[in-house]
């Protein structure tokens, strides 16, 4: 699949300071990017023209959108009546994160809206499977590189879509005096500890029974 549209001209949306929810590895503290080249996600790893990799965060605008983005991505559809094992949230030991972002940032519009300004979809570039996130990268990358404004992307979430999803640069954060912390402290996402109300409340909407192990 190829992407013909004219990055220059992608839309804009300001975010004002704003808490963003993340589940993220044990690995990475709260407000930590991600500057590793290894991994396949629809939009990281990217890199500049020069070939060096560009710092990401991810997050949602909501703890829906967190967990459905991470741990509950692969959940069947229809759900209800489904029992679902999540070995992977122990072993991996997983945090929750809630993070507050200091300023406003400027970021590229993928929503609907913004696809449409330039002639892209949300069936292809946000909806599309892993088998063109070569491809999806690239737009990121081409964004980045025609935008030195924009401190990330934002869409609205392929798994949850009452909710926005972001990726931060963490080079363009720091060139425009941005910072996120720490809203409170991380939560142990392991088999003790997993039973928050929001990914109980997450599990019921999706009538999924899940096993931790």
């Amino acid at each position: 699949m190829s992407f013909d549209f004219d990055e220059s001209h992608v839309g804009k949306l300001s975010i004002a300071p704003s808490l963003w929810w993340r589940v993220h590895h044990e690995q990475f503290g709260a407000t930590a990017f991600n500057a590793s080249a290894a991994g396949d996600a629809r939009f990281s790893p990217i890199t500049r023209p020069d070939g060096t990799v560009i710092p990401t965060l991810y997050a949602g605008s909501t703890p829906e959108v967190a967990f459905m983005e991470t741990v509950l991505h692969d959940v069947p559809a229809p759900s209800y009546g489904v029992t679902i094992s999540l070995p992977g949230a122990a072993q991996e030991k997983r945090r929750m994160s809630c993070i507050a972002q200091l300023g406003t940032l400027i970021l590229g519009d993928l929503r609907a809206i913004g696809l449409r300004r330039v002639g892209l979809s949300r069936s292809g570039l946000i909806d599309s499977g892993s088998s063109v996130y070569r491809q999806t990268r690239n737009v990121a990358e081409r964004v980045y590189a025609a935008n030195p404004e924009l401190d990330g992307l934002v869409w609205h979430s392929r798994q949850e879509d009452g909710g926005k999803a972001v990726v931060l640069f963490e080079d363009r954060l720091l060139a425009h005096g941005h910072r996120l912390v720490a809203w409170h402290d991380r939560i142990d996402f392991n088999a003790e500890d997993v039973f928050t109300e929001c990914l109980l409340d997450v599990l019921q909407a999706l009538g999924v029974d899940a096993v931790f192990g």
